[in-house]
């Protein structure tokens, strides 16, 4: 039996009308047999590759929270979400601080993990693959499994959102590699390009 995100393992929900009196003599009664029916928690979907079903590109929240359950991006904080096992499902680009360079259809991307405060704050340690999101995203690209890509409206890159949270369709990752900081510090990269034939991504006005 599979488990869902948070360690809960999928319901097996018999069908109703489980007892039924036969010939209609009381005393013989035949126990049906009862039909298990396998539920799919919605959370699954997010720990999918590819597009949710009915999240269509350019598809915006107001918020991350949104965002989240909308199954897209199934991290309040952090940046990426997957397994080292299965790959990474998704990333969110929405901070300025972290040196990420998108160029739309490009993106060089900042891994997790070091930092004095969780997600945020300043980077204090080496990154490494076994970091948090790393791992999965190195393994996305021996697989080329595609990566969902939100935008938020903070992100330093022409292609943000002028507000909120934006879905911006699949990426795959094409090199992963470590490289020094300007403290001289391990930070893992990843280079993405977006899966073609996508609707064309839509530039932030000038202001």
């Amino acid at each position: 039996m599979e488990h869902d995100r948070d360690g809960k393992p999928d319901v097996d929900v018999p069908s109703t009308g489980s007892v039924t009196t036969v010939g209609g003599t009381a005393g013989m009664v035949r126990r049906r047999r009862e039909r298990k029916v396998r539920v799919m928690k919605p959370a699954k979907l997010a720990h999918s590759s590819g597009h949710i079903p009915g999240i269509n590109i350019g598809t915006t929240w107001r918020s991350r929270a949104l965002c989240y359950h909308a199954q897209v991006h199934m991290h309040s904080r952090a940046g990426i979400h997957g397994s080292k096992y299965h790959g990474a499902y998704s990333i969110a680009l929405s901070s300025p601080h972290y040196g990420d360079k998108d160029e739309g259809d490009i993106i060089y991307y900042t891994g997790a993990g070091s930092r004095l405060k969780d997600y945020y704050g300043p980077q204090i340690h080496d990154q490494t693959w076994d970091g948090q999101g790393n791992g999965a995203l190195k393994l996305s690209c021996s697989t080329g499994k595609p990566v969902r890509v939100v935008r938020g409206s903070k992100a330093a890159s022409d292609f943000a959102p002028t507000e909120g949270y934006r879905y911006d369709g699949l990426y795959t990752v094409i090199k992963a590699w470590i490289e020094k900081n300007d403290n001289d510090l391990d930070v893992c990269r990843f280079k993405l390009e977006r899966v073609p034939g996508q609707p064309p991504l839509p530039r932030r006005p000038p202001q």
